[in-house]
């Protein structure tokens, strides 16, 4: 085995045995959680509850966090595992990303555990998972994980951003995944009607509770406002552009990137408009996907980060409270996927960036499109760009607002929602909850 990858011979075995596994009935998944949540309320002590993480990028739970830690009914901490990402790098790489990580969430609290050993730079079994409950940050890099700790602890999921895609099988229908939940909360109403009438996860463990990332419109869990550096002018009179690509660079993916033309057409803005800052802010997989491709790829990726980084009103923002960011912005310009949804709330002008053949939006998606503007090509930018947020024509702005109750169903953040069930799902008693929000119409 090669000493650059670190998955040990019992896992390999594991995956190997995957080809003859039949997936347990969602009825014995049913009788297995049940009996497991049982033993919890039985319990005189807090719920320990596990938050399985391997990215501070996709970090997107704090303010749930925050509100576990302060309870008394409730004793939150983290494990710590490796992506899928950083499985692809070469082992110094994967150690330095492992121990960044490490000292991300050691500041947020206690990390219990980790899965992945770096001085063996070997991935280990869950067995140090002594939660009674485990939020996973996401399927990469931990697929199975939620069939593997079947019977011991239940397992939740909420998806680290908010789906506007069509990618049904990534989102709700990964056989080792989704179906072995306790729980999955999701978004909103629209996305339990996609999920009840696919194929895939059974409705019997989804539970709408609104998103946890847009808790930070409730003006709840907002680091303070930092700005970047003024360049030419007085901060107050400069205008704020974010610019934030996807990463699927390759057209055997969801193919969202449209670097290839927006690269030359966000520097032309840059240079035109000196009087505007622009920020950008890349999908934390943008650099390692440009690596990963090489060639011309790598080469244009790295040509347009040379000269972003050399205009004078341009600057970059790879970490931190993008929320922040957002609301001290002017507009933002994408091809991503999420920004499209947790942008709207700021009220303020939104230009989706598409090209042919890219994944298309799904049921939430369409929704929301009727909220944002669109251009495919260099010169609708340049148009789009000058009529609405030069000129001020921001004539979507009634559609954002309507959109905003699509986005956020609840009356109450969605952390809060998702506390209000766990007490009641998973304590003896239940106190005088702020409200009875989370109830789904295919829920328990």
């Amino acid at each position: 085995m090669s000493p650059g990858f670190p998955i040990p011979i019992w896992r390999v075995l594991e995956i190997a045995r995957r080809s003859a596994y039949t997936v347990w009935s969602s009825r014995a998944n049913a009788a297995r959680s049940e009996s497991v949540r049982l033993k919890i309320i039985a319990k005189d002590s807090p719920v320990d509850i596990g938050f399985v993480v391997a990215s501070p990028s996709k970090w997107s739970l704090q303010h749930l966090f925050d509100i576990l830690l302060e309870d008394d009914d409730f004793r939150p901490v983290f494990y710590l595992t490796l992506s899928d990402t950083a499985l692809r790098l070469d082992r110094d790489k994967r150690q330095s990303e492992f121990f960044a990580a490490l000292k991300f969430f050691s500041k947020i609290g206690e990390v219990a555990g980790c899965l992945y050993d770096p001085q063996r730079d070997r991935m280990l079994p869950p067995s140090s998972i002594t939660s009674d409950l485990v939020f996973v940050q996401q399927p990469w890099g931990m697929q199975d994980l939620p069939r593997r700790l079947q019977g011991r602890c239940l397992t939740a999921y909420i998806h680290y951003g908010y789906p506007v895609i069509q990618n049904q099988r990534m989102q709700f229908g990964l056989k080792h995944f989704h179906p072995f939940l306790w729980t999955h909360f999701i978004a909103d109403k629209v996305q339990e009607k996609e999920i009840v009438t696919s194929k895939y996860e059974q409705a019997e463990n989804l539970l709408v509770a609104g998103y946890p990332k847009l808790d930070a419109y409730f003006g709840l869990g907002l680091a303070p406002i930092q700005k970047s550096p003024p360049r030419q002018r007085e901060i107050s009179q400069r205008k704020r552009v974010i610019f934030a690509p996807h990463h699927t660079l390759s057209p055997n993916t969801l193919n969202l990137s449209t670097l290839d033309w927006s690269a030359s057409a966000m520097l032309d803005l840059v240079e035109t408009n000196p009087d505007i800052d622009f920020i950008l802010k890349p999908h934390p997989n943008l650099e390692f996907e440009a690596h990963r491709i090489g060639g011309g790829v790598l080469e244009n990726y790295l040509f347009f980060i040379n000269c972003w980084e050399k205009a004078l009103n341009s600057t970059t923002m790879s970490t931190g409270d993008y929320f922040s960011l957002f609301q001290d912005s002017d507009a933002l310009i994408t091809d991503s996927g999420s920004f499209l949804a947790e942008y709207l709330p700021t009220q303020r002008p939104l230009i989706r960036l598409t090209k042919p053949n890219s994944a298309k939006l799904n049921s939430n998606g369409k929704l929301l499109a009727r909220a944002f503007y669109e251009a495919s090509d260099t010169e609708t930018l340049k148009s789009v760009f000058e009529r609405v947020v030069l000129k001020g024509d921001d004539h979507l702005k009634p559609k954002r607002l309507a959109a905003c109750k699509t986005l956020m169903p609840k009356d109450a953040p969605s952390s809060t929602v998702i506390v209000n069930y766990l007490r009641k799902r998973l304590r003896k008693s239940t106190p005088n909850d702020v409200s009875n929000f989370g109830a789904s119409s295919v829920a328990r």
